[in-house]
């Protein structure tokens, strides 16, 4: 009977060490296929913080994208000087007179 339990322990020990085998084989086998999903993962996060959008280093530190109602570039500087913080800033603002302030701050810098 004792002989009995101590090949099933050993048949047990083979079984796990044959099933941890197969999955770590799995995995190394898998692996490109697994940092291509993480990679795509992360460059779909990091594309939702910009929108979509990617860096310009002529237009980034200028303008600025407007999302919401012009979809399109338009001055920071024009922007601040139109008082356009005080027009889009408030919760009661009429998505109209936001978009004449955002479309009267367009230049062609920005644009290009």
């Amino acid at each position: 009977m004792l002989r009995y339990i101590r090949e099933k322990k050993a048949q047990a020990a083979l079984e796990y060490i044959v099933m941890i085998t197969i999955i770590v084989m799995a995995i190394f086998i898998f692996q490109k296929y697994i940092l291509r999903g993480m990679a795509g993962k992360w460059k779909t996060t990091g594309d939702s913080f910009g929108y979509g959008r990617q860096y310009d280093p002529k237009r980034t530190l200028e303008c600025k994208f407007d999302y919401i109602y012009t979809d399109s570039w338009y001055s920071v500087e024009r922007f601040e000087a139109n008082d356009c913080f005080s027009v889009c800033g408030k919760a009661t603002s009429q998505p109209a007179t936001c978009r004449q302030c955002i479309e009267s701050s367009q230049i062609e810098e920005c644009n290009e």
